[in-house]
């Protein structure tokens, strides 16, 4: 399961983070903020200092550049990543242009980690090694879910 005391959640409504404290999140890893400004920012309470082995960013518009905002902010410039590193990400509308869409976050993926020395491993093309069952959706109920892996890369 999940472990609360480590889990961080940015979110831009207030109402949001007081039920996910009401919840059971710690109310410090609770910021009303967006995922990047949180992740940008290393002021008391705010996440940029945290070495996280983890990251999902909910892309609920749909809108990529909002979504390699979020991603930019937790992974730019970054000397202390600890690979490995999972990102997840999800993008609303499951209609034809959301492939073009998932390509074009995985693109400004490897663009962004590649100078630090990672490449990204796609967790859905080999799942058994990541312990994923080989029945699960990328796309469910019009949302497409994706996960990743940066790994050193030692090429």
């Amino acid at each position: 399961g999940i472990r609360y005391s480590k889990c961080h959640v940015a979110n831009r409504h207030a109402t949001s983070c007081d039920q996910l404290v009401a919840f059971g999140l710690p109310a410090k890893n609770v910021l009303h903020a967006s995922a990047a400004d949180a992740l940008k920012q290393t002021s008391s309470g705010a996440f940029g200092n945290i070495n996280f082995g983890a990251y999902y960013f909910d892309g609920c518009g749909g809108h990529v550049p909002v979504l390699i905002e979020m991603i930019k902010a937790g992974l730019s410039d970054r000397k202390d990543l600890q690979p490995p590193v999972a990102i997840g990400f999800s993008l609303v509308g499951g209609n034809r242009d959301v492939v073009d869409k998932e390509q074009q976050v995985f693109r400004d993926i490897v663009s962004i980690v590649k100078p630090l020395g990672l490449r990204v491993e796609h967790v859905l093309d080999d799942p058994e090694r990541y312990g994923i069952p080989l029945d699960v959706l990328k796309v469910d109920g019009g949302t497409l879910t994706s996960w990743c892996v940066l790994e050193t890369d030692t090429r």
